[in-house]
């Protein structure tokens, strides 16, 4: 059992972190509103956007979504001509998800707006601590990565 001090810390931290994400939410919604397309929309060209040709299996648990709803989710934006569906020529089980090149242009000017927030949030930090962030966001990433969830 963690002590007070620890609980107390994670208490802490959490409410912050949660604060954090309504800002960075709000500032994303306002600016991106009238793209046409949700914010879990714009996540999902991102992160198809990172790694070209990945399974709607993939997809779905990047976003954290159940495999019908990807189904829908990508045929929404396939109807919208952002992205592709392509069975793989190995297993033609396997369906893969690729950006058109209206859906490309989309999730690049999204990145940027997101890349903006975080430099308008993160950079009247020093940049001492701005390194000391990232390093505990990496070092958190790598941890996760690491260790099975459920």
């Amino acid at each position: 059992m963690k002590d007070d001090s620890a609980v107390s810390a994670l208490d802490d931290l959490t409410s912050l972190m949660m604060q954090v994400h309504r800002i960075l939410r709000h500032r994303n919604a306002a600016t991106m509103k009238g793209v046409g397309v949700s914010i879990l929309q714009l996540h999902g060209l991102l992160a198809v956007r990172e790694h070209p040709g990945m399974t709607m299996k993939e997809l779905a648990e990047q976003l954290s979504i159940t495999s019908p709803s990807a189904t829908v989710f990508i045929a929404r934006l396939e109807e919208q001509g952002l992205l592709l569906r392509t069975h793989d020529r190995v297993n033609r089980k396997i369906v893969r998800v690729t950006l058109t090149p209206e859906g490309a242009q989309l999730a690049t000017r999204a990145f940027r707006h997101f890349e903006e927030s975080f430099r308008a949030l993160f950079g009247i930090l020093p940049v001492s601590e701005q390194e000391q962030l990232a390093h505990i966001f990496d070092h958190l990433i790598r941890l996760h990565s690491q260790t099975p969830h459920a």
